[in-house]
Parts: C-alpha cells; structure tokens; sequence
C-alpha cells in the first residue's frame, strides 16, 4: 500500500480528513499533519482545492449516475476531473515543490490516477498506465 502525507490547516481540517478517508478507501495510506499551515503560513491554492473538491465529488457522481442510470454523469465528471487536474498541474509544480507541499501534491496525482482510473473501468474502458 502506498504513503502518502496529507498536510493542512484547522481551517480545512474536515475537507482533508474526508480526502484522506477516500484515499484510505482507495488503497493510499495517509498520514495526516495538521501543523503544516503554521510552519508554512500559506493557503492551499485555487488549484488544489478545485482538485480535492472534484476527487470527493466522484462517489455521489456514481450514485447519482447509477440512481437516474444516466452513465453521461460519468463521462461528463471524467472529462471534468481530467481538465481540473490539467490545469492543477499547469499551476501547481509537484516534483519542484517543497517537502510537506510536494507530499500533498503527489497525493493529490496519485488519488487523481485512482479515480479516473476508476471512473474509465465503470465506462468500460482500460485506462493506460504510460503515455
């Protein structure tokens, strides 16, 4: 099972837990800092808050797709997930980042790949590890 550290603030404290409690369902361990905002005195950005909203988004677009049996709420929220972490990747460098933002970061890639990775397999379709 792979680790990953979740840092955050009080403030966003219950939006990261729920995060990490989807990751945990997914198969990523995490470990959860809540003095990172402290040490870093630095908000999350746009970029990444739009990309943790879209993630815990997924499960009530599958009920919701499975309870109208509309499977477009899927293809639509794949396409859309897809662009929102196209434009979290474009803004917010991962690899170059500093330590506890780069562990969030690679968080976020890494349960991105699970959803849509996911998201395909209820399409029917096998997603591709490289490109």
């Amino acid at each position: 099972m792979k680790s990953v550290v979740i840092c955050g603030s009080q403030r966003y404290k219950e939006d990261i837990k729920t995060f990490a409690n989807r990751l945990r369902k997914l198969g990523v361990h995490t470990v959860f800092e809540p003095n990172f905002e402290r040490q870093r005195k630095k908000m999350l950005k746009k970029e990444e808050k739009e990309l943790v909203k879209a993630l815990v988004d997924f499960p009530k677009v599958v009920e919701q797709a499975a309870r109208e049996m509309r499977i477009n709420h899927i293809c639509n929220y794949a396409y859309d997930l897809a662009n929102v972490f196209s434009t979290f990747y474009q803004f917010c460098p991962v690899l170059k980042a500093e330590k506890g933002q780069k562990n969030f970061r690679l968080a976020l890639v890494a349960a991105t790949k699970i959803v849509l990775r996911n998201a395909l397999s209820i399409l029917g379709i096998d997603a591709i590890e490289k490109m």
